[in-house]
């Protein structure tokens, strides 16, 4: 399978996009998922072209697009500098939160490889986000704190429900009811996420979406998720 990392932390690290190469470069990674909240941070990535040049050296790159954000009247114009990004980096899919569309229908405008995510807002989980996908071709990144945010029978019922519809995990733990945290230091708690590992294709992308408090922290989580599913 393949491990990804999304650059959601490099934000909340305040780590400047100049530096961003250097430490991905030393990850033991497949591919990046380049994590936007806002526009800003999606044009600031376009107008960097060593960057750029940078992340074709991955296989499985992936965009979550910005999720700061309602997708409305101007999606055509919004939806056409995500996707100019994604051919740049070959990215092999586009991650969505539902909750983003203004317009549901909207959705059926997109013309790239995307995928639907589960959340944790109490709008898009559960029955609902299974009853709105499961008869549509709609493909899914399951998001496995959001998941556990409402307990580890939400990650049953979503897997179970929709893993023929399966693209890409978002990888992260819950710890004392904080979300989008590691394992490595709770190896304890891959009980809970485990088991879905023996389920899945080796072609569903692995993304560690998780919140580091230093990046000394990543390359231990890497090796820990690695170790484990290697042993699937």
């Amino acid at each position: 399978m393949r491990i990804n990392f999304s650059t959601g932390t490099f934000y909340k690290l305040n780590i400047p996009l100049d530096n961003w190469a250097d430490i991905l470069g030393e990850l033991n990674i497949d591919g990046v998922e380049l994590t936007f909240k806002k526009w800003e941070e999606l044009e600031d990535v376009l107008l960097n072209q060593k960057f750029i040049t940078f992340l074709k050296r991955y296989e499985t790159n992936t965009i979550h697009a910005p999720f700061g954000l309602i997708y409305g009247d101007d999606f055509e114009n919004q939806f056409n500098k995500i996707k100019t990004l994604a051919h740049f980096i070959n990215a092999k899919h586009i991650v969505f939160h539902v909750y983003n569309f203004k317009d549901l229908e909207l959705i059926n405008q997109i013309d790239y490889k995307f995928t639907l995510e589960n959340t944790m807002t109490g709008d898009w989980n559960g029955n609902k986000f299974v009853s709105f996908l499961i008869n549509t071709p709609y493909l899914i990144t399951l998001d496995t704190s959001h998941c556990l945010n409402f307990g580890e029978q939400e990650l049953s019922l979503l897997f179970n429900n929709l893993k023929h519809k399966l693209v890409s995990i978002h990888l992260s733990n819950i710890v004392d009811g904080h979300h989008h945290k590691q394992f490595y230091s709770h190896p304890e708690d891959w009980v809970k996420v485990g088991w879905i590992f023996e389920k899945i294709s080796k072609h569903v992308i692995i993304t560690i979406e998780e919140n580091f408090k230093e990046i000394s922290e990543i390359a231990p989580e890497i090796k820990f998720i690695r170790h484990q599913i290697n042993k699937v």
